[in-house]
């Protein structure tokens, strides 16, 4: 049966006691409140019942533990708060999320989390109770190396699930072994001391005082209970065992010596500054003392805000803001992590390639890096509640001082500091494209700056840009590539004169402009009349029309006749375009029906397929509930043998042990035997140096009677033996224990506690009987057998202790002393 060693992972009722006195006034605590149940909630709930209504604020006894729990959860609190160094963590790590994503955990928490990496103990409860005091203890000693509470590093997980699997071998290795192999540990003198000894032979922090008075307390409990010169081998197997797993933990903390030691310690390492952000709600804060401390381990320049920090309340903050006004924005991106966009890009390079020159992007394709963008989004941790938007343009001319307040009432500025530089330039040129500015037009002008200030600090989305030539579609964006030459403003253009010839000949367009309209505005009211002419059946096609359509046209003058020819031409090529168009338009006609068809047939095969996959994935469900079954059966069966397997195992250790008791019977009463023996002989000597007379005249104890009260010495001794062997108080507290723990019903809690104090009342009376009787017989050699009292009978279970144990284990109580017991009780 293994041990969870997170059972031991509570605080104790001392450090409960100093717990509540930081946490509660002491007012309100009352005077005679004692802090001393194991189980912390029933400590807490006798503190409410004692305190007559004045912890009320605090909730119920398990809203204020949780309350207790989360306030000794910063980091090193078990130190400042003075508890025990040998009792185990009982506070929780806590993991911070950075910008990025990536987890975080404080250097004090390590130790926690090396804590909790041991899956189980071999041990025993008590012995495993005492060996995590010991883990604890050194992983303290290691801890009280760092002074400051507040350094954060990565977690390393995969280290962390290496040294579990290490500590997971090293408990199979040692069960498969049963400890034979193991001889870490011998005693001369049976002393605490040679433990330490050991102890610090193997890992020379434990030569440090405190361990020494902390731990003394623990192992002091334990060798009253179990002296060590009766318990050698189990004191071997519990010194074996911590000491391994400490093993483990220190070859932990020595390859990754970056996360567990004070930076100031770390100097072949550069890294980059680690600060906590602080948020209330929209708003965020970092402590001023704890950037300016970050900065200078890593040599970074403070020269533009230490003096203003050092003269500052120790727990002053910066928003965001100031620190971006006092920190470059090198060091910012290196601090705040400013380059999101720059990682989340590189995960999506493959779909913007600059070298396949311009080309389209797939729907699919863009839905997938939306997919990618939503889950990206929710690991940063951003919350939206309270997000602003922009605000309704309510003036007739938006101007540069109103774009740059909405920036910095959308807090832009904080997470992009140069939009203020660029947004003179991208308002500029909106402005040019359209005179008078909406609130959608801000949304867009916003949107080209944002744009803008993110292709600015990823070069491979700018290189991406300019590939497909969109430089230019981003508003106040200037492509490095593009603009060879210097940008020519406006401003900086000089008036060209226009040659006169090129005058004569823009005149010259206009009129001829004006006469063509003229001429076409006249030929369309003319139209309805020149539509139905009506000819003569005899007359016959002749020149002569056209002659006087010739004469006429020559009679115009040059520009209408130009004209004229320019506007026949024109109708021609619209009764061309429509009779084109009226193909297209059947064209169009025949694509949509058939794009239609296509589409039912689509339709009828995505119906198809949905149905097939229906039925695929009803199959698969009924496959993966089959299959689930038969595992569970295979694991019922598994965890079946695994039982009967353990009940074997136990049977033969009960076997080996009844053997070896039934050994040190039989050598007790051989010894018993030789002792009746001797007496008999120092009996017969000294019957033989009594004078004749005296034999004569007091009267001789029959050989009968003699061999009674040998009979009765025999049978005494021969349960004395029984009782050295079996150690019957020893069996019925582990019966009733076990009992005790493993049962659900209360009734049979109470059977086993009554049976105990019934059979150690019984044995003690038992036992004190037979060495009366024994001393009664040696010290009176003519004691008659009528004058030995009669032995009561060997203690018995009772019917309902019997009972209780039957239902509980689904077995039979063992007996104990069979020997002494009457055929009757068997």
């Amino acid at each position: 049966m293994h041990i969870n060693p997170t059972e031991f992972f509570t605080i104790s009722p001392s450090s409960l006691k100093k717990l509540i006195r930081n946490y509660i006034p002491p007012e309100l605590l009352p005077s005679e409140w004692d802090c001393a149940d194991k189980n912390p909630l029933k400590n807490v709930q006798n503190l409410i019942g004692l305190s007559n209504g004045k912890l009320k604020m605090y909730g119920s006894a398990e809203e204020l533990l949780d309350s207790l729990n989360t306030f000794q959860r910063f980091p090193g609190s078990h130190e400042l708060l003075g508890f025990e160094l040998a009792e185990t963590y009982s506070s929780s790590p806590q993991y911070l999320k950075s910008m990025k994503g990536s987890t975080y955990v404080y250097k004090h928490d390590y130790f926690v989390i090396l804590q909790g990496m041991i899956p189980y103990s071999p041990l025993r409860r008590y012995e495993t109770e005492v060996a995590m005091a010991t883990v604890a203890t050194y992983l303290k000693i290691r801890e009280s190396v760092l002074k400051s509470d507040c350094e954060l590093v990565p977690l390393a997980q995969s280290d962390l699930e290496r040294i579990k699997n290490n500590i997971q071998i090293v408990n199979n290795s040692l069960v498969n072994s049963a400890f034979n192999d193991l001889s870490l540990l011998e005693f001369e003198n049976h002393t605490i001391d040679e433990l330490f000894i050991a102890f610090e032979k193997l890992f020379p922090s434990f030569e440090d005082e405190r361990v020494y008075d902390s731990l003394k307390a623990v192992l002091r409990k334990f060798v009253e209970k179990f002296p060590i010169c009766d318990n050698e081998f189990k004191y071997r197997t519990f010194f074996s065992w911590s000491g391994l797993m400490i093993l483990e933990m220190m070859l932990f903390l020595e390859e990754n010596s970056a996360l567990v030691l004070p930076r100031s310690q770390i100097t072949d390492q550069k890294c980059a500054p680690i600060v906590r952000i602080f948020s209330d709600k929209s708003n965020k804060f970092i402590m001023a003392r704890e950037l300016l401390r970050a900065m200078k381990q890593e040599n970074m320049n403070v020269t533009t805000f230490e003096e203003e920090v050092l003269v500052m309340p120790w727990l002053s903050t910066f928003t965001y803001k100031q620190v971006a006004d006092r920190v470059s924005k090198e060091d910012l991106k290196t601090i705040a992590e400013f380059n999101l966009f720059e990682e989340f890009f590189k995960s999506i390079n493959q779909y913007f390639d600059s070298n396949n020159g311009i080309h389209f992007i797939d729907l699919k394709d863009v839905m997938e890096i939306d997919g990618r963008w939503e889950n990206f989004y929710k690991t940063l941790n951003i919350s939206n509640e309270n997000s602003k938007e922009v605000r309704d343009v309510k003036k007739t001319e938006f101007t540069i001082e109103d774009l740059k307040d909405e920036l910095s009432y959308l807090k832009i500025d904080v997470s992009f500091p140069e939009a203020h530089e660029k947004s003179e330039i991208v308002l500029e040129q909106f402005c040019a494209l359209k005179k008078t500015i909406t609130t959608p037009d801000v949304y867009e002008i916003i949107e080209h700056l944002l744009i803008g200030c993110i292709i600015r600090r990823i070069p491979e989305m700018e290189k991406f840009i300019h590939s497909q030539l969109a430089c230019s579609q981003v508003l106040g964006y200037h492509c490095e590539t593009c603009l060879g030459a210097k940008k020519v403003h406006v401003s900086d253009m000089k008036p060209v004169e226009v040659p006169k010839p090129v005058k004569i000949l823009i005149e010259t367009m206009k009129v001829e402009k004006i006469v063509l309209e003229t001429v076409i505005k006249v030929e369309e009211n003319q139209e309805p009349k020149l539509a139905k002419p009506k000819k003569s059946k005899k007359q016959q096609p002749s020149e002569k029309p056209i002659a006087k359509t010739e004469e006429k046209q020559s009679n115009a003058c040059p520009k209408c006749f130009r004209a004229s020819e320019y506007n026949i031409k024109l109708r021609e090529d619209w009764r061309l375009e429509k009779i084109e168009t009226k193909h297209l338009r059947k064209s169009l006609k025949l694509s949509q029906q058939e794009s239609e068809e296509n589409s039912q047939k689509i339709s009828e095969k995505n119906e198809e397929i949905e149905h097939l996959r229906a039925q695929v994935q009803t199959t698969q469900q009924e496959l993966n509930e089959t299959i689930r079954l038969q595992m569970k059966q295979i694991l019922d069966h598994q965890n079946a043998l695994v039982k009967k397997s353990l009940q074997v195992i136990e049977r033969d250790e009960e076997i080996q042990l009844l053997k070896g008791q039934i050994q040190a019977q039989q050598n007790a009463i051989a010894q018993q035997k030789i002792s009746i023996r001797n007496l008999e002989l120092e009996n017969r000597k000294l019957m033989q140096k009594k004078p004749t007379q005296a034999a004569e005249t007091i009267p001789q104890r029959s050989t009968e009677e003699t061999e009674k009260v040998q009979a009765i010495l025999f049978e005494m001794l021969k349960a004395q033996a029984v009782l050295e062997v079996e150690s019957p108080m020893n069996k019925i507290t582990k019966m009733t224990s076990k009992l005790i723990e493993t049962s659900l019903n209360r009734e049979n809690k109470i059977i086993a506690k009554r049976e105990f104090i019934y059979f150690e009342r019984q044995i003690r009376g038992y036992t004190k009987e037979v060495e009366n009787r024994i001393k009664m017989i040696k010290s009176n050699q003519d004691i008659s057998s009528d004058q030995i009292p009669e032995l009561r009978d060997f203690p018995t279970f009772s019917d309902e202790f019997l009972k209780a144990y039957k239902d509980t284990f689904k077995e039979n109580a063992p007996l104990i002393c069979a020997q002494l017991l009457k055929t009757s009780d068997m």
